[in-house]
């Protein structure tokens, strides 16, 4: 049977294999990761970072909705306080993933060179 809080021994075990990849190749990653923050993706990707970690959180401060409808019942205000701060953080993730498969798309697409001008 599965415990609540499963979760984090997966989530280790990937964590820790990307860490040994990467420090592996320590050479090869700092040199993506600096072309990655060159890239216009890597705005998707600090945007989503804020929304998770910034946004979501102050969405999901229970004084801040409690005290907005304090004639409401405690219950009522935590079910719309939980569905703000999960859809803050659904957006969030979004946004990291979509900066993460346009980078990828846009490295992994072959090159097509196209000639200037055609040839007699």
């Amino acid at each position: 049977m599965i415990h609540h809080g499963f979760w984090l021994y997966p989530a280790l075990l990937v964590t820790a294999i990307c860490l040994l990849y990467a420090s592996f190749n320590i050479k090869n990653t700092l040199v993506q990761l600096a072309n990655f923050t060159c890239s216009p993706n890597y705005g998707f990707m600090i945007s989503g970072l804020v929304c998770i970690l910034i946004f979501s959180r102050l969405f999901g401060m229970k004084y801040l909705w409690y005290h907005l409808h304090p004639e409401q019942p405690h219950f009522l205000m935590y079910n719309v306080k939980a569905a703000v701060e999960e859809g803050a953080e659904l957006f969030g993730y979004s946004l990291c993933l979509i900066a993460s498969l346009f980078y990828y798309y846009e490295h992994r697409s072959p090159r097509i060179n196209l000639p200037s001008e055609p040839h007699n």
